[in-house]
């Protein structure tokens, strides 16, 4: 039962005299209160008392829509999900609500407790009121349906050399991997396939546009990428990654990490013998050294 609305009548008993009988508002305001129910009120409430909370939610629920190019019939879904979910916080975002082929669920709950599982097509996300300053869950309420609106500003942190240098590697590879394959591209196929690169364009955006891209956004950008060859795709990536690393690190850092790393990529390459991923990553950060060698002078 919805205690948003159990304390607007407890607030407002006069109000309700006509709606709920004394003993009614007793058992609502213990309730309400966590206080332990003898059976008999037990009995009350959920016989008596909540067919009529039910009947005042239809009237007092709201839910905001964020987004554009939603397929109707799942929006009507979704708010009959969020009615029945019965959560003062919670709203569901992703696929589901512009993807005709795709009927996975998102549906993200606001909670003291963060905890994850799965009831057939429904994913259950909790996170704390904290997680929704992070970019990703904002990326997400940024394209929803949800029961509440919120104005909490994103804390965008810099990720670590290590871990931006990874996420290209792998997208390098995702790309190779993809055009090995010869697999027929799909929007559901590609994203599948390709979440590195969703990922690091996900973080050109926030740090180098400034902007939270939401699940659609990020969803046609990618479409478009993939209808690219080979070879300009590469080339996409060389150059959000460039971006990245230039922005986020400054040029004495970049070049002294480079160096280094470089070098253990030059040894895979011979190892490998000349790997067609690895004199990808080698051209790029070369180019990125080179750039932080002229920038230092």
């Amino acid at each position: 039962m919805n205690k948003k609305i159990i304390k607007k009548i407890l607030s407002n008993k006069d109000l309700f005299k006509t709606i709920f009988a004394k003993k009614q508002l007793e058992v609502l305001n213990k309730y309400y209160n966590n206080k332990p129910l003898t059976k008999t009120e037990q009995s009350y409430l959920y016989k008596a008392i909540k067919n009529k909370l039910a009947a005042l939610e239809t009237l007092n629920q709201e839910f905001y829509i964020t987004g554009n190019k939603m397929i109707k019939s799942r929006i009507i879904k979704a708010k009959q999900i969020l009615n029945e979910l019965n959560k003062e916080k919670a709203f569901i975002s992703g696929s589901f609500l512009y993807k005709k082929n795709y009927q996975d669920i998102d549906i993200f709950i606001i909670s003291n407790k963060r905890k994850q599982f799965e009831k057939g097509k429904h994913h259950y996300v909790y996170i704390s009121e904290s997680d929704l300053s992070k970019p990703i869950f904002q990326s997400a309420l940024n394209y929803s349906i949800s029961t509440f609106q919120t104005n909490i500003e994103p804390i965008v942190k810099k990720p670590k050399f290590n871990d931006l240098i990874t996420s290209y590697e792998l997208a390098i590879n995702e790309i190779l991997d993809y055009e090995n394959n010869n697999r027929k591209l799909t929007d559901n196929t590609s994203e599948n396939s390709k979440k590195t690169i969703r990922n690091l364009i996900f973080e050109y955006y926030l740090h180098n546009r400034k902007k939270v891209l939401n699940s659609y956004q990020l969803s046609k950008i990618v479409h478009r990428i993939n209808k690219m060859s080979k070879d300009k795709e590469i080339a996409y990536i060389n150059n959000i990654t460039k971006r990245l690393l230039t922005k986020l690190y400054s040029p004495t850092y970049l070049y002294n990490e480079l160096i280094s790393f470089i070098k253990t990529l030059e040894q895979v390459n011979k190892e490998y013998k000349n790997s067609k991923n690895t004199e990808i990553y080698i051209d790029m950060l070369t180019g990125v050294k080179n750039a932080c060698r002229r920038a230092k002078t």
